[in-house]
C-alpha cells in the first residue's frame, strides 16, 4: 500500500487517490476512515467498476477536507450517475450537501485536464459555493456574475 500522507503535498496524495486501484483504495479505507462514516451498504451494491468509483470519490473528499467531510450514500449516488454521464437531479434542501456533489466530480479529475464551470442562480449562492471550493476543497474558483469586473487586467492570466 503506498501513502497518502507523510511529506507528500495534498495535491500528490489526492493524485495518488485518483491513480490508486480496488486493493491499494480498500485499504486507505480501512486503515484511515472511520468504519461507520462509509457508506459500504450502498458501495457493496455497485459493480466493481462503480466500487472504485465511490472510493476514489469518498477518499478525494475525505482527504481534502482532512477528514471533516465524508460523502453520504446520496452524495455518491448523484456523482457516480454524473461521472457515468447518466442524466440525474438531485432535489434536495439547503445545506443537504448538494455543494460537495460538485467537488466530488471535479476533485475526481486532475485540475490541469480543463476547467468546469458551474452554473448558479443567486449571486449569494456563488460566493459561497466558491468560497467552500476553494477553503474547504482547494478548487481554484472565481464567481463570474454582473459584479464581476470588466477591468482587462482582471482578465489578464499571470
Amino acid at each position: 500500500m503506498g501513502t497518502i500522507s507523510g511529506s507528500k503535498t495534498i495535491f500528490e496524495s489526492l493524485d495518488d487517490i485518483r491513480n490508486a486501484g480496488f486493493d491499494d483504495l480498500s485499504q486507505y479505507i480501512t486503515h484511515f476512515v472511520d468504519a461507520d462514516r462509509v457508506p459500504s451498504t450502498y458501495i457493496s451494491t455497485l459493480s466493481p467498476d462503480q466500487q472504485i468509483i465511490c472510493y476514489h470519490l469518498f477518499l478525494l473528499a475525505y482527504l481534502v477536507t482532512c477528514g471533516r467531510e465524508a460523502p453520504r450514500e446520496m452524495q455518491l449516488r448523484a456523482a457516480l450517475a454524473s461521472y457515468e454521464r447518466r442524466d440525474s437531479a438531485v432535489i434536495a434542501g439547503t445545506g443537504s450537501g448538494k455543494t460537495l456533489i460538485i467537488a466530488l466530480l471535479i476533485l475526481s479529475d486532475h485540475p490541469s485536464n480543463g476547467v468546469t464551470i458551474t452554473i448558479s442562480p443567486l449571486k449569494r449562492l456563488q460566493l459561497t459555493q466558491a468560497r467552500d471550493f476553494v477553503m474547504k476543497y482547494k478548487i481554484n474558483t472565481i464567481a463570474i456574475n454582473d459584479d464581476t469586473s470588466r477591468n482587462q487586467s482582471f482578465w489578464d492570466v499571470r
